[in-house]
């Protein structure tokens, strides 16, 4: 990996081309688009407001958590949708 590899604009970058494919699948219904652009605007503050806290010394990483489904049959070290007893097994 080369020295000049910045963590958070690969990051940045991945959530941006998630958002635009995602906002592509919900164009048919106008209330998942609307959704989608205001976490889009929502996404796009939170890395500006990390880059300047970066330039201030303090780093804030980013992360995205996607909720797909409570209806998960796996058990991933981690999870926590088995915590707050929204997934439980049958």
């Amino acid at each position: 990996m080369s020295q000049n590899f910045n963590l958070q604009e690969h990051i940045a970058k991945g959530v941006e081309k998630i958002v635009a494919d995602t906002l592509k699948a919900t164009l048919r219904d106008p209330r998942e688009s609307a959704f989608m652009v205001k976490f889009a605007a929502a996404a796009n503050r939170a890395t500006k407001r990390r880059l300047e806290l970066e330039k201030e010394g303090l780093h804030v990483p980013s992360f995205l958590i996607a909720s797909i489904t409570s209806a998960c049959n796996l058990h991933c070290a981690g999870c926590y949708s088995r915590c707050n007893e929204a997934k439980v097994d049958a």
